[in-house]
Protein backbone atom coordinates (compact mmCIF):
# COMPACT_ATOMS: atom_id res chain seq x y z
CA UNK A 1 0.00 0.00 0.00
CA UNK A 2 0.86 3.76 -0.20
CA UNK A 3 0.79 6.21 2.27
CA UNK A 4 0.68 9.72 1.82
CA UNK A 5 1.21 11.17 5.34
CA UNK A 6 1.17 15.17 6.14
CA UNK A 7 4.83 16.36 6.39
CA UNK A 8 3.55 17.58 9.89
CA UNK A 9 2.36 14.08 10.89
CA UNK A 10 5.04 12.59 10.00
CA UNK A 11 7.13 15.23 11.71
CA UNK A 12 5.07 14.44 15.11
CA UNK A 13 4.88 10.71 14.33
CA UNK A 14 8.28 9.22 13.17
CA UNK A 15 7.56 6.21 14.48
CA UNK A 16 4.42 5.11 13.27
CA UNK A 17 6.15 6.09 10.01
CA UNK A 18 8.97 3.92 10.48
CA UNK A 19 6.92 0.81 11.32
CA UNK A 20 4.62 1.51 8.19
CA UNK A 21 7.86 1.70 6.59
CA UNK A 22 9.32 -1.36 8.05
CA UNK A 23 6.15 -3.96 6.78
CA UNK A 24 7.12 -3.13 3.37
CA UNK A 25 4.85 -0.30 2.50
CA UNK A 26 5.76 2.49 0.47
CA UNK A 27 5.62 6.71 2.11
CA UNK A 28 5.57 9.34 -0.50
CA UNK A 29 4.83 13.22 0.43
CA UNK A 30 1.05 14.82 0.30
CA UNK A 31 2.77 18.42 1.21
CA UNK A 32 3.19 19.69 4.76
CA UNK A 33 0.59 21.07 5.93
CA UNK A 34 -2.48 20.20 4.18
CA UNK A 35 -2.67 23.52 2.38
CA UNK A 36 -4.38 23.74 -1.17
CA UNK A 37 -1.18 24.38 -3.55
CA UNK A 38 -2.57 26.32 -6.35
CA UNK A 39 -3.81 28.49 -3.72
CA UNK A 40 0.06 29.23 -2.55
CA UNK A 41 2.47 31.34 -4.11
CA UNK A 42 5.68 29.82 -5.97
CA UNK A 43 8.03 30.08 -2.57
CA UNK A 44 5.11 28.69 -0.08
CA UNK A 45 4.83 25.64 -2.68
CA UNK A 46 8.40 24.90 -2.67
CA UNK A 47 8.65 25.18 1.16
CA UNK A 48 5.40 22.84 1.25
CA UNK A 49 7.33 19.99 -0.60
CA UNK A 50 10.91 20.24 0.76
CA UNK A 51 9.33 20.28 4.62
CA UNK A 52 7.43 17.37 3.61
CA UNK A 53 10.56 15.68 2.04
CA UNK A 54 12.88 16.22 4.78
CA UNK A 55 10.32 15.27 7.21
CA UNK A 56 10.20 11.58 5.64
CA UNK A 57 14.09 11.41 5.23
CA UNK A 58 14.32 12.13 9.02
CA UNK A 59 11.85 9.41 9.38
CA UNK A 60 12.77 7.20 7.32
CA UNK A 61 15.71 7.48 5.09
CA UNK A 62 14.11 7.86 2.43
CA UNK A 63 13.57 10.84 -0.39
CA UNK A 64 9.83 11.27 -1.47
CA UNK A 65 9.60 11.14 -5.41
CA UNK A 66 5.99 11.11 -5.30
CA UNK A 67 3.28 13.57 -4.09
CA UNK A 68 -0.59 13.59 -4.12
CA UNK A 69 -1.38 17.93 -3.84
CA UNK A 70 -3.58 17.98 -0.99
CA UNK A 71 -7.67 17.79 -2.13
CA UNK A 72 -5.74 16.73 -5.88
CA UNK A 73 -5.92 20.30 -7.20
CA UNK A 74 -2.68 21.23 -9.15
CA UNK A 75 -2.30 22.92 -12.38
CA UNK A 76 1.13 23.40 -14.56
CA UNK A 77 2.67 25.79 -12.12
CA UNK A 78 2.41 22.83 -9.39
CA UNK A 79 3.60 20.45 -11.65
CA UNK A 80 6.25 22.41 -12.60
CA UNK A 81 7.69 23.53 -9.48
CA UNK A 82 6.88 19.77 -7.86
CA UNK A 83 9.19 18.57 -11.07
CA UNK A 84 11.68 21.33 -9.51
CA UNK A 85 11.81 19.97 -6.12
CA UNK A 86 12.77 16.41 -7.57
CA UNK A 87 8.63 15.05 -7.42
CA UNK A 88 8.59 12.57 -10.56
CA UNK A 89 4.70 12.57 -10.60
CA UNK A 90 1.76 13.62 -8.91
CA UNK A 91 -0.15 11.01 -7.62
CA UNK A 92 -4.08 11.05 -7.58
CA UNK A 93 -6.81 8.38 -7.72
CA UNK A 94 -9.42 6.62 -9.58
CA UNK A 95 -11.88 6.23 -6.50
CA UNK A 96 -12.46 8.24 -3.57
CA UNK A 97 -14.33 6.58 -0.79
CA UNK A 98 -14.97 9.59 1.09
CA UNK A 99 -13.77 7.48 4.16
CA UNK A 100 -12.59 11.43 5.42
CA UNK A 101 -16.53 12.61 4.95
CA UNK A 102 -19.66 12.72 7.53
CA UNK A 103 -22.00 13.30 4.58
CA UNK A 104 -20.92 14.25 0.73
CA UNK A 105 -23.89 14.48 -1.87
CA UNK A 106 -26.77 14.02 0.51
CA UNK A 107 -25.38 10.68 1.34
CA UNK A 108 -24.31 10.07 5.28
CA UNK A 109 -20.60 8.02 4.79
CA UNK A 110 -20.58 4.69 6.69
CA UNK A 111 -18.44 2.03 7.00
CA UNK A 112 -20.60 -0.01 4.33
CA UNK A 113 -20.42 2.99 2.03
CA UNK A 114 -16.39 3.28 1.99
CA UNK A 115 -16.30 -0.63 1.63
CA UNK A 116 -19.18 -0.31 -1.14
CA UNK A 117 -17.36 2.40 -3.17
CA UNK A 118 -13.69 0.87 -2.86
CA UNK A 119 -15.08 -2.83 -4.04
CA UNK A 120 -18.02 -1.79 -6.78
CA UNK A 121 -15.56 1.22 -8.46
CA UNK A 122 -11.91 -0.59 -8.25
CA UNK A 123 -10.69 -0.79 -11.54
CA UNK A 124 -7.73 -2.80 -13.46
CA UNK A 125 -4.32 -0.23 -12.34
CA UNK A 126 -7.05 1.56 -10.44
CA UNK A 127 -5.90 3.34 -6.87
CA UNK A 128 -8.40 3.45 -4.14
CA UNK A 129 -7.99 6.66 -2.09
CA UNK A 130 -8.37 6.02 1.53
CA UNK A 131 -7.27 7.63 4.84
CA UNK A 132 -5.49 6.34 7.27
CA UNK A 133 -7.19 8.76 10.25
CA UNK A 134 -10.89 7.33 9.01
CA UNK A 135 -12.09 4.67 11.49
CA UNK A 136 -14.40 4.16 8.63
CA UNK A 137 -11.12 2.61 6.50
CA UNK A 138 -10.14 0.75 9.32
CA UNK A 139 -13.20 -1.09 10.00
CA UNK A 140 -13.85 -2.02 6.21
CA UNK A 141 -10.69 -2.54 5.20
CA UNK A 142 -9.80 -6.15 5.94
CA UNK A 143 -13.64 -6.55 3.80
CA UNK A 144 -12.36 -4.19 1.30
CA UNK A 145 -9.21 -6.54 0.43
CA UNK A 146 -10.57 -9.60 1.04
CA UNK A 147 -13.61 -8.47 -1.72
CA UNK A 148 -11.08 -7.62 -4.00
CA UNK A 149 -8.48 -10.47 -3.52
CA UNK A 150 -11.61 -12.69 -4.43
CA UNK A 151 -12.61 -11.02 -7.66
CA UNK A 152 -9.00 -11.52 -9.18
CA UNK A 153 -7.63 -8.09 -8.09
CA UNK A 154 -3.84 -7.68 -7.37
CA UNK A 155 -2.42 -4.69 -5.06
CA UNK A 156 1.16 -3.78 -6.68
CA UNK A 157 3.18 -0.99 -5.52
CA UNK A 158 2.88 2.51 -6.81
CA UNK A 159 6.36 2.55 -8.00
CA UNK A 160 5.95 -0.23 -9.69
CA UNK A 161 2.57 1.41 -12.04
CA UNK A 162 4.47 4.54 -12.80
CA UNK A 163 8.07 2.98 -14.11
Amino acid sequence: MLFCPNGDFVKNNPGIISEIAAKGHEIESHGYSHKSLTGLSDSEVRNEIRLAKNALYSAIGKTSTLLRPPNGRYDERIQRLAAEEGMRYLILWSVDTSDWATTRYGVTITTQYVIDEAVTKATQSGIILMHMHSSKTMEGLPTILKRLKDAGYSFVRISDMVQ
